[in-house]
């Protein structure tokens, strides 16, 4: 199943106590790796008791229930609130996501490019492999709020503007995004691939496409162009390219 970003932001976590399932914080943010497009944490404020930010990895997610804004977590209240603090306006370095594996011992994903799927929360270290993370260059993990609003520049020039993220979230996986143009009316989208994304220019505040102008143009409300499966992501209608 597929969600949007903007229907996972402001998600209340919930983590696994004695007593049963407790409100830990909300979801602000999610972090995803450019080069893959996958999601490797969630950026959740806490709120008690002291309200700080911590990076979730979906590997510790037990349930999940978008209808009611709520994801269930195997992880325990103190584990959170005693994991390591994180500030996401400076770049997430390897180091601290080093930090986390050892804390929570959660997958390294950066060395085998593992898929954060529910309930797999097994580490999979060795001496040698933490070792080797000081020699790896910084993490190229970036914000998908930051991501969204981002101008987009096809092969044909400037074509709108990034409007969501669309996630599997059985795998978390961001497969593709939606655009818009601009205008006013709701029904000006378009979805395509991030498979067709050459680059994302972080000083420009710009996304790169494989794409041309004429196929990221709104598509015509009496158009039959079917949108994802099972996805009512709008009334409208979607081009998938």
């Amino acid at each position: 199943m597929r969600r949007r970003f903007s229907s996972i932001i402001n998600s209340q976590l919930y983590t696994a106590d004695d007593v049963g399932l407790n409100p830990i914080g909300k979801v602000t943010d999610l972090l995803i790796e450019d080069d893959f497009w996958n999601v490797r944490y969630l950026v959740v404020n806490t709120d008690a008791p002291i309200s700080r930010k911590v990076l979730i990895s979906p590997a510790a997610i037990l349930g999940t229930d978008f209808e009611k804004k709520s994801i269930a977590t195997m992880l325990t209240s103190q584990q959170v609130v005693e994991s390591p603090s994180a500030d996401c306006d400076q770049p997430i370095s390897r180091r601290f996501e080093q930090a986390l594996v050892d804390y929570y011992g959660w997958p390294i994903y950066w060395l085998g490019r593992v898929l954060m799927e529910p309930q797999t929360l097994n580490a999979i270290t060795s001496d040698e492999s933490v070792d080797s993370v000081c020699d790896l260059a910084n993490s190229t993990l970036r914000s998908s709020k930051e991501i969204c609003g981002y101008q987009i520049e096809s092969r044909s020039g400037p074509a709108g503007v990034m409007k969501d993220l669309l996630i599997q979230t059985q795998t978390w996986i961001v497969d593709f995004a939606t655009a818009e143009s601009g205008s006013w009316l709701p029904e000006e989208k378009s979805i395509f691939s991030t498979k067709r994304i050459d680059q994302l220019d972080w000083q420009n505040r710009k996304v790169k496409v494989d794409l041309t102008k004429a196929i990221l143009d709104p598509v015509p409300t009496d158009q039959d162009v079917p949108a994802i499966t099972g996805e009512p992501l709008s009334s409208q209608p979607f081009r998938i390219s």
